[in-house]
């Protein structure tokens, strides 16, 4: 899981960096985007949902 926040976080970083941000308005600025948008709130979704079954477990015990 940390792999995949570190992936997403360096491309999120990259993107930044390489996009000029008069640029950002083009489709594929804006699609690359979009996609760099799902990637982060699907780690963030499978973060919650780990710490949500890690908080279930502590309490059964």
């Amino acid at each position: 899981m940390k792999i995949k926040q570190e992936r997403v976080n360096k491309r999120t970083i990259q993107y930044d960096e390489d996009t000029d941000p008069a640029a950002r308005d083009t489709g594929e600025s804006r699609e690359q985007a979009a996609e760099l948008a799902r990637k982060q709130r699907k780690v963030e979704d499978l973060l919650r949902e780990m710490a949500r079954r890690l908080g279930k477990e502590e309490a059964d015990h």
